[in-house]
């Protein structure tokens, strides 16, 4: 059955004359007839298809890929395609960013944006007159930079493909990425190409984001006004959004809970990926490099953010200490409210905790960093 199956499938995607209408009927066909597959057989099919990852055309490539990242997303075992996977989005990534530089050399005032480049704007001295087009705004810019890939295109075309295929190609990396720290780690080296192009490219922007996830990254937290505090490691982890709900949760509490179940539990890759109700924060972050030279986190009514953790960023910009990402909790300055949800649906996180905090190692780990 497996056989005959993945035959038929690759049958159409290897048929050099099948049209995109036919390539999505077989498509729909394999899943139709694999609908009554056992798991084992699934992971049969989805080994199978993963050898032909490397198909010539990147447009056909892609959309296999498609097919391998739903079957992951059904339940197959990711591990069964990654380097297949990741060899061909590689390929793509590298494609596209050639023409993304191409496009890039014919646009210098996005370049220069894009490094973060741009002058300041002169002081209004009320005779000033700003003309207008001077500065794109975010639809213009996607228009120009558009506009210039279409011409590029006659002169790199297995470039354009490329861009164009991993339109489709992204979701497939994903499925796999969200449930494969293995394949985390080995797509490392594709963080700067999928950078490179996200601005203009939705698929860059969303594999540089999971590329972004520590795994088995150790942790400290501390909450100086208390004296409580707990080593542990964070996996999976997105943004400092979900940090946060995760720190609530597992932080030592003395009162009621400070979030609701369901809320840790949406934060933790279990249930839907967006719930209603909203997260309100218990504290003000702070990197470990607040208490350098004072010893003492700003006061509610102080607001300097110079070493604030922003919900804004992820666990790979806080600042780390001998090997911890260091989290202080501090009196918030201003109530901070959003949405219980994860960005990626099939990513679990979470905060193992391996040890509580006594007062005195809370104590002991504040003069350190205060004396750093």
């Amino acid at each position: 059955m497996v056989e005959a199956l993945t035959a038929a499938l690759l049958a159409t995607l290897q048929n050099s004359e099948a049209t995109p209408d036919e390539l999505a009927d077989a498509g729909a066909k394999f899943f139709q007839d694999a609908s009554g597959m056992t798991l084992d057989e699934a992971n049969q099919a989805l080994a199978i298809l993963g050898e032909h990852l490397d198909l010539e055309d990147d447009y056909r490539a892609a959309y296999l890929a498609v097919i391998c990242g739903a079957l992951v997303e059904q339940g197959c075992d990711a591990e069964e395609i990654v380097e297949p996977l990741l060899d061909r989005i590689t390929l793509l990534l590298k494609a596209a960013a050639s023409i993304n530089q191409a496009c890039f050399e014919r646009m210098p005032e996005l370049d220069e944006r894009n490094a973060g480049e741009e002058e300041e704007e002169d002081e209004d001295d009320g005779d000033h007159d700003e003309e207008s087009g001077e500065e794109l705004d975010d639809d213009d810019a996607v228009a120009q930079f558009e506009a210039i890939r279409s011409e590029i295109a006659a002169t790199m075309p297995d470039e354009n493909d490329a861009w164009e295929a991993l339109k489709q190609g992204w979701y497939a990396a994903i499925a796999v990425l969200s449930v494969s720290p293995r394949a985390r780690e080995l797509a490392q080296d594709l963080a700067p190409l999928a950078e490179e192009i996200s601005q203009y490219h939705e698929g860059g922007h969303w594999i540089r984001l999971i590329l972004t996830v520590l795994d088995q990254e150790p942790i400290i937290v501390i909450e100086p006004e208390s004296g409580r505090g707990i080593v542990g490691c964070i996996s999976g982890v997105v943004d400092n959004f979900q940090l946060n709900v995760l720190i609530m949760d597992a932080f030592p509490n003395s009162g009621k809970p400070r979030i609701a179940q369901q809320v840790a539990d949406c934060a933790k890759g279990r249930g839907e990926q967006e719930i209603d109700g909203a997260v309100t924060g218990a504290w003000n972050l702070y990197s470990w490099k607040a208490l350098q030279g004072t010893g003492k986190l700003p006061s509610s009514d102080e607001l300097d953010s110079t070493h604030w953790i922003w919900n804004e960023g992820c666990p790979a910009d806080i600042p780390a200490w001998d090997g911890h990402r260091v989290v202080l909790l501090g009196p918030i300055n201003y109530e901070r409210v959003w949405e219980a949800s994860r960005m990626f649906d099939r990513l679990k996180a979470k905060l193992a905790v391996e040890k509580y905090l006594s007062p005195s190692e809370c104590e002991e780990l504040i003069r350190e960093f205060t004396e750093s």
